[in-house]
């Protein structure tokens, strides 16, 4: 009984060894290729900025002056997907934006998955007059974009999807993937 006991550990542990070094091969993978693979356009001091519908937009990170122009373009409500650890948003609550923070951090975007309550409560949260926005604009946001307009435009899911793609959106963050493929509806 020892034997098989040890050995189905040995199993485990040798199980999870493959998994943290596919976690450190992936990691690797997005450090050399992710994000990197679609070219940044900074527009008014916002990478990877887009028009979603006549008051909604999405981006990546504003600057101050990309905070600026939000404020005119009359941004009054933030979907912050990105870590406080990648940067802060307080520009934007300096000029009177209501920031939502609603953040996803790696391993979700990786491996597991976003919290699936807490995700549909931020895409629950756009409205007119709303910038949705992660660190780069292209996996988290578009994640967050797609499932607003499938959700809430009524775009087939395909349509949305291939809009995902053309904005930067990375497959292999299987987490991310994994909601798209699963729980948007």
């Amino acid at each position: 009984m020892t034997k098989i006991n040890n050995s189905t550990k040995l199993i485990k542990w040798y199980h999870l060894l493959w998994i943290l070094l596919g976690c450190a091969v992936m990691a690797l993978f997005l450090t050399l290729v992710g994000c990197n693979t679609l070219p940044s356009v900074t527009t008014h001091g916002i990478p990877n900025f887009h028009q979603v519908s006549t008051d909604i937009y999405r981006g990546g990170q504003p600057t101050l002056e990309g905070w600026g122009y939000l404020k005119f373009l009359g941004v009054t409500n933030v979907i912050k997907l990105n870590e406080n650890s990648e940067a802060s948003d307080q520009p934007a609550i300096d000029l009177g934006m209501t920031v939502r923070y609603h953040p996803i951090n790696i391993a979700d975007q990786v491996m597991l998955k976003p919290n699936t309550k807490d995700f549909l409560e931020a895409v629950s949260q756009i409205t007119p007059g709303t910038y949705v926005h992660c660190e780069h604009g292209q996996d988290r946001t578009g994640l967050a974009v797609g499932t607003y307009r499938v959700m809430y435009q009524h775009i087939d899911k395909s349509s949305a999807y291939q809009e995902m793609i053309v904005f930067g959106f990375h497959k292999a963050l299987h987490g991310l993937d994994d909601f798209w493929e699963n729980d948007v509806k």
